[in-house]
């Protein structure tokens, strides 16, 4: 780290009647950071605060009074300090402006170019690096390396424009926005290799095109502007042309990314071959590494290992990590060397502090002998005659705490290759603290239901279960239609973005249409149901509009015509600025959960799940729910009955009571109903207006806009949503009343739905404790909901202190309660009179 003694003024003054001196300070600048301490720590010196670099702004100040001032400056603090001479400044100047504008993927050394006096520390054994720019770094990047980087950061500004867009348009006028959209659409550069990135690396490889402008769509409201934009995407396109090219239009993001961008090395030998690419004969399958003294070879990326055919063909020189592995000068490399010194002289134990390892490797039999680990490597001819030593092998022992002399006395054990896997067991085994590990072990020795004196009684129900913990299975992403019960089908909902979805594909032989299933629901009713949820036009008949669209415009451009392999899709996106969507991705994942109990439990509730990726802390993307609408869009659509609400709206989109649609529209309802009503009591969600609550075209509701949580509710103390879940007269009268059969079932799935969520509420609460630790949500913060609060409640809604034999009548309470709550009903009034939400 670079640092030295500078007179220091905080510009944020906390007393204004004292006069506020110069005080002599030790600043440090590392990693990207600026550190103020009291005086210099190797004296004992504490940190008084720090600041981050990136960003920020440097700057000399010109004060005839003080000479060889600076200051340094972001959007939180501002400190002010004077050098003892100029050349001093100049050089705090120049180290402060790199780290400012240093790239952030490849951290350079602070100080480096500098004089060696002015690098912190006096020793001859202290670090001096040379200096590279960021343009240096990238040149003298291997191709493979070259070509994964620019795809990445390709990548990151293409998401970082989606956002930008909702962003830009915030700041205009409401009435100007949608006007506005289209253009900004058009404008938004596209990368020759992107994809949205909504989606699993199992999912389907759709390479993004071109974008849909005229069919943006904005939502106006006070604080943000979210917008739903559209893409053009490929798939089948031929890849891999280094082996000849491929055409596969099913191949997975994580298939396609290796394939794309394994792009060989030139051997640096001069020969034909590639480096990272051996050429091992046949039956030679275990991975290797080349003894360093029979050959140098160029380095080799990870990313280029293949299956079961990888090799870590020259290990004894390459680094495991692939952005610095071409560029051995940059960054702090020279400390790695002397970290492979010093680990040679200590045995190759590091860290000699006591822990508890809780990683466990396999393939290596770790002896415990005075700390150190040991593991011999077998040594064999690779099929260039060439002495190897195998890495990983069921019954290898590589001696990793081995001496300089117990490796003499073995001429054929390559030492540096060693000191390699050391290394990497180093920087994959996690090391507990002791004091942790002691306190694991007492709570693990306590006897359950023993009151212990002078332990607190206010512990969370974690700390008192004792025993195993039954793992649930996760509902894995699938295609498809179904209610997500317990037969196993899933809704296309978590795979619907990336995948083959419901949307229409353009290929050589036309557009093929891919709907949803009906689900008991006939034709004819599902085309009154899109005339007043889509406004006539379902997602398939949507998506296969512009795809004609932009097939049409790519024949007036003068493209030319695609190969029958590639299939063209659209893909949805909403994109939001103003919004931290980091709370309403957890409890996405907590909506994931209990949805896999349910599952679990083979019960037929039905939850959709849809993706939301957070890229900042204050911008984010969601997936589009298609074929659905809000429940105060379909209250305020033309073709919705004036009288009788939501009833009326079922019988004459799904016809009579006693027809198959209008009873299979009635299931859907009832179903989805009581896995929003058991997560919205669980995970306490409020704010349950009319504008977050979405409808389908097979009559599943749908809940949106997870703001507040755990508890939380506008208006906090004083709020008027009491009830457990929102329960309507609308509600009630779709399934038939209070004595219908119908609503029976959902009483009886209600109460089942719960007993399963109580039996898996270990994980749960773990779930829960895991995100509350040091977190900022809005939910686990302040005075009202942190310290513990929502974790506490969320136990307390899970009635874990009532016994098993009372749970289901406490469950039919929570169903009694909730019925045409008063507080539900003031606060849809209080929603209609201040945002116009229809009730």
């Amino acid at each position: 780290a670079f640092g030295g003694d500078l007179l220091y003024k905080r510009k944020i003054r906390t007393r204004f009647y004292k006069r506020k001196p110069w005080k002599t300070r030790y600043f440090a600048v590392s990693e990207r950071m600026l550190f103020c301490y009291n005086r210099h720590p190797a004296s004992g010196g504490a940190l008084v605060r720090a600041m981050p670099l990136a960003g920020a702004e440097i700057a000399e100040v010109s004060n005839p009074k003080y000479e060889h001032m600076f200051c340094v400056s972001n959007l939180h603090f501002t400190f002010v300090m004077r050098a003892g001479e100029a050349a001093e400044k100049t050089r705090w100047l120049q180290v402060l402006k790199d780290e400012a504008k240093a790239n952030a993927l490849y951290p350079h050394a602070v100080g480096a170019g500098l004089p060696r006096n002015h690098i912190s520390g006096d020793s001859d054994d202290d670090v001096v690096v040379n200096r590279d720019s960021d343009r240096t770094i990238v040149k003298d990047l291997a191709p493979s390396q070259r070509s994964r980087y620019d795809f990445f950061r390709d990548e990151r500004a293409f998401v970082s424009a989606m956002c930008d867009v909702a962003e830009d348009l915030r700041f205009k006028e409401r009435t100007e926005r949608k006007k506005l959209a289209p253009g900004l659409m058009a404008k938004l550069p596209v990368p020759r290799h992107c994809y949205v990135p909504m989606c699993n690396s199992t999912d389907v490889w759709q390479r993004v095109y071109q974008t849909v402008p005229n069919d943006t769509r904005v939502f106006n409201t006070k604080e943000r502007c979210p917008v739903i934009m559209y893409f053009v995407t490929k798939r089948g396109e031929s890849m891999h042309h280094h082996r000849g090219g491929l055409k596969d239009a099913s191949l997975d993001v994580a298939e396609y990314l290796h394939l794309q961008y394994e792009v060989p090395d030139p051997d640096s030998n001069g020969g034909g071959g590639y480096a990272g690419m051996s050429d091992i004969e046949e039956g030679d399958e275990d991975s290797e590494f080349i003894d360093e003294e029979a050959s140098t070879p160029a380095p080799m990326s990870l990313a280029s290992l293949d299956g079961d055919d990888a090799r870590l063909d020259g290990m004894a020189e390459a680094t495991l990590t692939p952005t610095h592995a071409a560029a051995p000068q940059v960054g702090l490399a020279n400390i790695g060397q002397e970290e492979e010194v010093k680990a040679e002289e200590n045995g190759g134990n590091e860290d000699h502090g006591e822990g508890v390892e809780i990683n466990d490797i396999s393939n290596l039999d770790i002896d415990a002998g005075d700390g150190a680990a040991a593991v011999d490597a077998p040594v064999s001819t690779g099929s260039s005659g060439r002495k190897t030593a195998m890495l990983w092998m069921e019954e290898s022992k590589v001696n990793v705490g081995a001496s300089k002399d117990d490796d003499a006395k073995d001429p054929t054990t390559p030492s540096k290759g060693n000191i390699k896997v050391q290394r990497l067991i180093r920087e994959n085994l996690v090391k507990m603290p002791q004091s942790l590990a002691k306190r694991i072990a007492s709570k693990r020795n306590l006897v359950p239901n023993v009151s212990i004196p002078g332990r607190s009684p206010h512990v969370s129900y974690l700390d008192r279960a004792v025993g195993t913990v039954d793992s649930v299975p996760i509902v894995e992403s699938r295609s498809g239609t179904g209610d997500g019960g317990g037969d196993g089908a899933d809704d296309s909902s978590v795979g619907s973005i990336g995948t083959i979805g419901t949307g229409s594909v353009l290929t050589r032989d036309g557009i093929l249409r891919n709907e949803e299933g009906a689900d008991g629901i006939d034709a004819e009713c599902l085309e009154r149901a899109k005339a007043v949820i889509c406004r006539g036009e379902s997602w398939a008949d949507k998506s296969a509009r512009m795809l004609r669209e932009a097939a049409d415009k790519g024949k007036k451009e003068g493209e030319e015509e695609e190969d029958a392999a590639i299939c063209t899709e659209i893909v949805g996106v909403m994109a939001k600025s103003n919004d931290d969507l980091r709370q309403e991705v957890f409890i996405m994942q907590m909506i994931h959960f209990y949805k896999s109990v349910f599952a679990k439990a083979q019960l037929p509730i039905w939850l959709k799940t849809y993706r939301i990726l957070s890229t900042a802390k204050d911008t984010g993307l969601i997936e589009v729910i298609n074929d659905a609408t809000s429940i105060d869009g379909l209250k305020k659509s033309e073709g919705y009955p004036q009288e009788g609400g939501m009833r009326a709206y079922f019988e004459q989109v799904y016809g009579p009571p006693t027809s198959k649609s209008f009873l299979a529209a009635q299931r859907n309802f009832m179903l989805s109903l009581v896995g929003y009503s058991l997560v919205s009591y669980l995970l306490g969600l409020k704010d349950r207006h009319n504008g977050n609550i979405m409808i389908d075209l097979w009559g599943r509701i749908i809940h949106i806009d997870f703001g507040f949580v755990m508890g939380m509710a506008p208006g906090h103390e004083f709020s008027m949503e009491r009830a457990p879940f929102k329960m309507t007269r609308d509600y009630m009268d779709v399934m038939g009343g209070p004595k219908s059969q119908c609503f029976n079932e959902f009483r009886r799935l209600f109460v089942a739905g719960f007993e399963a969520a109580r039996s898996n509420s270990l994980v749960a609460l773990g779930l829960v404790e895991i995100m509350m630790f040091k977190s900022n949500y809005p939910c686990f913060t302040g005075t009202r909901y942190g310290h513990g609060t929502a974790l506490k409640k969320f136990e307390e809604r899970l009635m874990l202190n009532v016994p098993d034999g009372k749970i289901r009548k406490a469950a039919l309470r929570l169903i009694d309660s909730s019925i045409e709550h008063t507080g539900t009903h003031l606060y849809d009034l209080f929603q209609l009179k201040t945002n116009g939400y229809a009730v």
